[in-house]
């Protein structure tokens, strides 16, 4: 798999998780996906990955723990998911400076 700090776009980065696992694993879906983390809708990940629902921050966590990210992992998929979804260039900028700023080390 590859790791999160290779993508700045998370929402790339979540198709590639699942196809990944879909192909190591032919009984995940994203059925499987969203009752294992408590979503009641069944394609909730595929919203997500095709941009038509963004992620809460209380979401983050719980995708988080379900790709097994670690804490420092887990913090560059929270700043990619609020650059990714930020609304203006300001808020753009200041995101943009610190997902480098955490993938440098």
């Amino acid at each position: 798999m590859k790791k999160v700090f290779e993508y700045t776009n998370y929402r790339l980065y979540l198709k590639d998780q699942y196809d990944e696992l879909k192909q190591t694993s032919s009984s995940f879906s994203y059925r499987y996906f969203s009752r294992k983390c408590g979503f009641k809708s069944p394609n909730f990940l595929k919203l997500i990955i095709d941009g038509q629902r963004n992620l809460s921050s209380e979401s983050i966590g719980t995708f988080a723990n379900f790709f097994k990210l670690g804490k420092r992992e887990t913090d560059y998929f929270r700043k990619l998911v609020f650059f990714n979804q930020a609304k203006n260039t300001s808020e753009k900028e200041s995101l943009a400076k610190e997902i480098l700023n955490s993938s440098l080390f």
